[in-house]
């Protein structure tokens, strides 16, 4: 009902655009490049501040600090093309990266664990969890 409502009335400031339409693919972004920008700070030091951690994402992501802050505390009004395709790209990479980050740690915990526990810690199975 709402919708029929705001479909109807036209933003003085948009002209013929319908700020409607709009407004949540715009709100999406912003908020997937925050989410982004706080992935991409990722792992955070005990006591670091935040700064640090803008700094980091930042440098990860190739952004400006004064962009990557402005996605941290939501005050970015837009996200140009460019820059979000190419922030995406970077989750991406990070993501695989840490895949294999993880990967790498549970394949030398199965090593160390596995002989002397035939892969069960605590009576946990590390192939399948505690089910298992």
């Amino acid at each position: 009902m709402q919708r029929e409502a705001c479909e109807v009335q036209q933003h003085p400031c948009e002209g013929s655009h319908n700020p409607c339409e709009a407004r949540p693919a715009v709100s999406d972004v912003l908020a997937d490049m925050r989410a982004t920008v706080r992935e991409a700070a990722w792992p955070a030091e005990p006591g670091e501040p935040v700064k640090a951690a803008i700094r980091r994402a930042a440098r990860k992501l190739g952004l400006s600090f004064a962009r990557a802050h402005g996605y941290w505390y939501g005050r970015a009004r837009s996200v140009p093309a460019d820059e979000w395709v190419a922030a995406q790209h970077a989750r991406l990479r990070l993501r695989r990266e840490r895949a294999e980050r993880l990967r790498a740690e549970l394949a030398a915990l199965e090593t160390e664990h596995g002989s002397s526990t035939s892969g069960r810690i605590g009576g946990v199975s590390l192939d399948r969890g505690p089910l298992a």
